[in-house]
């Protein structure tokens, strides 16, 4: 069975409020939920998911071609 958060617990692993989270829903943006009835829940590897596609390496790093 796969561990489902709610919207507190997924926002507080992003580091945001659960009204940013609502906000993103609405607007299409942030990271994929499953709607249980009329609860919203995250799985936790769509939240790590949604993390590692907005990791970005600083320009120092990147050594030129």
């Amino acid at each position: 069975m796969v561990e489902l958060l709610n919207e507190a617990e997924a926002a507080s692993r992003l580091t945001m409020r659960p009204a940013t989270l609502r906000v993103w829903r609405c607007e299409g943006r942030g990271p994929a939920f499953v709607k249980v009835g009329r609860l919203v829940r995250y799985e936790p590897a769509e939240i790590e998911a949604f993390l590692a596609a907005g990791r970005r390496t600083p320009r120092s790093m990147v050594k030129p071609q």
